[in-house]
């Protein structure tokens, strides 16, 4: 399987690749082209699903894009959102800490909550393309399990990923759709393994 690096190389290679990131990045500032970006990022989370190597798809079916962007905003913000806002909850009590003694904790919910919210999020989108179905969302076993058996191959593109939204967080929208673009190109392969196996054996 590629690395995360050699990934990143191969889109950013792509013709087009770049610009196609930069007009998701832009819709990120928005909460109207917010259904656009996760639209575009379920498009290509569903081509890599059947060709690790398939390239980012052109911005086009727009209606289309906005209706399945709508679904995967909500998948988002059940496996990403929830774990988040439990994180800054718990930043903020550490933050009520005297002298600031606790800063550290507080970064470290926040940093590790990005880290796992990340991955259900993939995770959960994969099981949710299968069965279409707003179930989906709450079936922890089918969401856990390809995480359970690949944990150790997402550490690294889970670090690289949140030391890529630290660096970059001045332009966080931007950095928010390029990171997530390259870990759904490394991860969304790794993850639809079992999912196939699991068709495959019950057909």
């Amino acid at each position: 399987m590629a690395s995360i690096e050699r990934i990143g190389e191969r889109i950013f290679q792509q013709e087009g690749g770049l610009m196609r990131l930069l007009i998701g990045g832009a819709f990120c500032l928005s909460v109207v082209g917010l259904p656009l970006a996760f639209g575009y990022l379920f498009a290509y989370a569903f081509a890599l699903k059947s060709d690790p190597f398939a390239p980012l798809p052109p911005w086009e079916r727009w209606t289309q894009m906005f209706i399945v962007g709508l679904h995967a905003l909500a998948v988002f913000l059940a496996w990403f959102g929830i774990p988040f806002l439990a994180a800054l909850v718990l930043s903020g009590i550490f933050a009520l800490a005297p002298g600031g003694v606790l800063d550290i904790f507080a970064w470290l919910a926040i940093g590790v909550a990005e880290v796992f919210g990340l991955c259900l999020f993939v995770s959960a989108m994969i099981h949710y393309q299968r069965i279409r179905e707003w179930r989906a969302l709450i079936e922890f076993e089918s969401i856990f399990k390809p995480l359970e058996r690949h944990w150790k191959k997402l550490i690294v593109p889970c670090l690289a990923w949140l030391g890529f939204m630290t660096l970059g967080l001045p332009l966080l929208p931007f950095t928010f759709f390029l990171g997530i673009t390259v870990f759904l190109a490394y991860a969304v392969p790794l993850l639809s393994r079992l999912d196939a196996i699991e068709m495959q054996s019950n057909p």
